[in-house]
């Protein structure tokens, strides 16, 4: 798995600007299941990326639904 992809998903990556766990995928589920206080989350992490790659999976992740990324990028 690439190192973008690792720190959109949500299996425990490491490499989340170094806390375990720190993925985007996470705030974005927290936010479809009600939670309103994610969106710093959400908008900091968005801000950290550098490579145009992460720019565009973390675009994908945030117009996609969980399920939806699960299917299109977990298999």
């Amino acid at each position: 798995m690439s190192g973008e992809l690792m720190f959109l998903s949500s299996s425990g990556c490491t490499n989340c600007w170094g806390t375990p766990g720190c993925t985007l995928r996470r705030p974005v589920e927290y936010r479809e299941q009600g939670c309103a206080n994610v969106q710093n989350w959400i908008d900091t992490s968005v801000a950290k990326l550098k490579t145009a790659s992460a720019q565009a999976l973390a675009e994908a992740a945030l117009n996609m639904s969980s399920i939806e990324w699960q299917k299109t990028y977990l298999g």
